[in-house]
C-alpha cells in the first residue's frame, strides 16, 4: 500500500478542491497508478513533519520517502524503520 502525504501550499487549501489539485499535480508528474491514497494536511512546513510522523505512527508505516530531512527524522522518531531522502539537493 502506498500513501502520498502532502501539505497545503502553492495556493492549495485543505479541502476537496485542494485534494483534487494535488491529485492533478501528481498525475502531471507521471504518477497516475503508483499510489493508493492521497493525504492532504493543512499545515505550515513547521507543522507538516509532526503531522506526517503522526500519520505514519497511526498507520504502521514501515518505509517513508520524503523530500525533506526534517520529515524523515520525525518519521523515524515515531518508529518508522526506514526513512529515505533520495534527492541530494533537498534540505
Amino acid at each position: 500500500r502506498v500513501a502520498v502525504l502532502t501539505g497545503t501550499g502553492d495556493g492549495i487549501a485543505a479541502d476537496p478542491a485542494g485534494l483534487k489539485a494535488k491529485e492533478t499535480k501528481l498525475r502531471a508528474f507521471g504518477c497516475e497508478d503508483c499510489w493508493d491514497e492521497l493525504v492532504l494536511f493543512d499545515a505550515t512546513n513547521a507543522q507538516l513533519a509532526k503531522q506526517k510522523a503522526a500519520w505514519c505512527a497511526a498507520h504502521g508505516v514501515e518505509l517513508f520517502i520524503d523530500n525533506h530531512k526534517a520529515n524523515a527524522k520525525a518519521a523515524t522518531k515515531v518508529g518508522v524503520a526506514v526513512a529515505l531522502v533520495p534527492w541530494a539537493t533537498r534540505s
